[in-house]
């Protein structure tokens, strides 16, 4: 006899979100996430890091669940680093004992959604459970500028952690995050692979046409001009017809398999045009989005690559120039080129 394969989950996943002291960007995020296709509004634990009363009126004139986190250090609306990374490793212990359950979406007050993103963390989270070379499933995409994304159905592999919108199991953090979480900084030990090495070789899913967009263009580390520059621009999904069916589920885990997806980068990179230059690369980004701009074919943009060498500190050079060419930012573990399509 044939042993049956276990029912593929499809009840929505709880969510944490995690609120500080911006009532008007919660009210918005509210708004949004309550209407996704399938959440469950009872199983949305808002965390309240702080005691503004207007957090609070926000949470309780919905209806949802409050909880007060410990008090932390810092007074009035500043937060640091390290006070935010200890309300997270706080936010999450807690979110995973009220729930009960396998896994949790974690967010934040300044993001928006899209409708399907229920069910696409429900489709990503059949492929993470089979793969053991994926550790997160992420909503987001750091290079997903409008203009530049297109297929709202393609998935991505990243060694670089999004966050802005992901999925947590509890296995991962009871196992691996819970006891090393960290007291600073919390998304860039997510990222460290050279001091901390978190995530142990193991990547993200994520989407080519974002599922969350940043709303907040003031916070502990963002300003207006950061938040032009790096997070407006990007493209989130609005299509309320994109559904994620599970006769859909196996294919997406067979085409995103480590292995199925390496070898199609390697084709990719092996149809890709040869530049010898960052001139060069400069002109073919031209000439595409000109063709797009007049008119020209449809579909994904061509690929080129372009190897760096010349010694030492030559890769670092490219990466620079490419950063700057393209809008990309660089953060501590890795410049956010992560799409490795």
């Amino acid at each position: 006899m044939h042993a049956t394969a276990p029912t593929p989950r499809t009840a929505p996943f709880p969510v944490m979100l995690l609120a500080h002291a911006r009532p008007e960007q919660l009210n918005e995020t509210l708004a949004s996430l309550l209407a996704v296709r399938g959440l469950n509004a009872s199983r949305l634990y808002v965390m309240q890091d702080g005691t503004n009363a207007q957090v609070s009126a926000a949470v309780r004139a919905r209806g949802l669940p409050l909880v007060a986190l410990p008090a932390q250090d810092g007074t009035g609306d500043d937060k640091s680093g390290s006070s935010i990374a200890r309300a997270y490793g706080a936010a999450l212990s807690k979110a995973f004992e009220l729930s009960g359950d396998e896994a949790l979406l974690v967010v934040e007050d300044d993001l928006l959604f899209s409708p399907d993103l229920m069910e696409y963390f429900l489709a990503g989270y059949h492929v993470l459970k089979a793969d053991p070379s994926l550790w997160c499933v992420s909503a987001w995409n750091d290079n997903g500028f409008g203009g530049l994304v297109r297929d709202q159905k393609r998935l991505l592999r990243t060694g670089f952690f999004p966050g802005l919108g992901w999925l947590l199991t509890r296995k991962l953090y009871e196992e691996e995050l819970r006891k090393k979480w960290p007291t600073e900084h919390w998304d860039h030990w997510m990222r460290s692979e050279t001091v901390h090495r978190t995530s142990k070789g193991r990547e993200c899913l994520f989407p080519e046409v974002s599922r969350t967009f940043h709303n907040g263009a003031r916070g502990t580390f963002m300003n207006p001009v950061l938040h032009s520059q790096f997070f407006a621009k990007i493209a989130y999904s609005t299509d309320p017809d994109i559904t994620w069916p599970r006769s859909e589920w196996e294919p997406l885990k067979t085409a995103l398999s480590k292995e199925a997806y390496e070898r199609r980068l390697r084709e990719a990179l092996g149809r890709a045009t040869p530049l010898s230059d960052l001139t060069e690369l400069f002109e073919h980004g031209r000439h595409e989005r000109a063709q797009r701009g007049s008119g020209g074919r449809g579909g994904s943009a061509a690929s080129a690559r372009c190897c760096c060498g010349g010694g030492a500190g030559g890769g670092e050079l490219l990466v620079r120039a490419l950063s700057n060419a393209h809008g990309q930012r660089r953060e501590r573990g890795g410049l956010k080129f992560s799409s490795r399509a």
